[in-house]
């Protein structure tokens, strides 16, 4: 179960580095030792909550919520002292796509490990194609990938990588099958 919850600890970690560092570069570094603080006292009294009756799952989800605090304080500080905001619609698309593709996953994970044991080679492989296509279909079906954000990957792969990049931006971004 505590696969479950990838999506809230590695996209709230993402903004708030991405906020963190904003922060620093407009020279407001004070008021990161309160962002810092606070999150930490939550998720230590959330954990003294939830560990006992819940287990690691209890201190995962501890976890999320000091994520969400930083996350919120973080944004919060942004708004008052940059006017910078993000597009929630974004923060949410991109959440959903996270848990859309997470949970299968996990559950797979489960099957391919417990009640259909199978060699580790064979369930990474078969883990890494259900990823790729899942997260391929979710990344069209969401709409977050624009063909600007492409232009980086074309910049920074190796040439021989451009076919499968053009199949993947049709598919995604112009909703042809390769």
């Amino acid at each position: 179960m505590t696969q479950a919850h990838i999506p809230d600890t590695a996209i709230l970690p993402a903004y708030i580095s991405i906020n963190t560092s904003t922060l620093q570069a407009i020279a407001e570094t004070k008021v990161l030792a309160k962002i810092g603080a606070a999150p930490a006292i939550i998720e230590i009294a959330f954990v003294t909550v939830l560990v006992k009756p819940f287990e690691a799952d209890g201190a995962a989800l501890a976890r999320t919520v000091m994520f969400l605090a930083a996350f919120l304080l973080t944004q919060k500080t942004l708004a008052s002292k940059a006017q910078i905001k993000i597009d929630l619609s974004h923060f949410a698309r991109t959440t959903a796509l996270a848990a859309v593709v997470a949970l299968p996953l996990a559950t797979l994970d489960y099957l391919l490990t417990h009640p259909y044991p199978t060699n580790p080679i064979a369930r990474l492989i078969l883990e890494g194609i259900f990823f790729l296509t899942l997260y391929a279909i979710s990344l069209r079906l969401f709409k977050i990938v624009a063909e600007e954000d492409l232009e980086l990957f074309k910049k920074a792969l190796p040439n021989q990588l451009e076919k499968i990049l053009k199949m993947l931006e049709n598919f995604v971004i112009h909703g042809t099958p390769p």
